[in-house]
């Protein structure tokens, strides 16, 4: 790697089946770290006038972006 050349990591996505644990596929990534962020946003259920705490319709919902910070 050249002093100009960015640093980049390797990760991937295996989907398994849940049975037997095979793994039926996998996709390699390989990602800049510096440029990546991550967003969540949490899905927060509304109970009319009255917030209530710590009370969710979901999971959070996931933005993550590759680009120029």
């Amino acid at each position: 790697m050249t002093p100009l050349s960015p640093r980049l990591l390797k990760g991937g996505l295996v989907r398994m089946d849940p049975g037997s644990g095979r793994v039926l596929g996998a996709i390699a990534l390989q990602y800049n770290p510096d440029t990546l962020t991550r967003t969540l946003q949490v899905q927060a259920s509304s109970a009319g006038d009255r917030p209530e705490a710590l009370r969710l319709k979901g999971a959070a919902i996931g933005l993550e972006r590759s680009g120029s910070p």
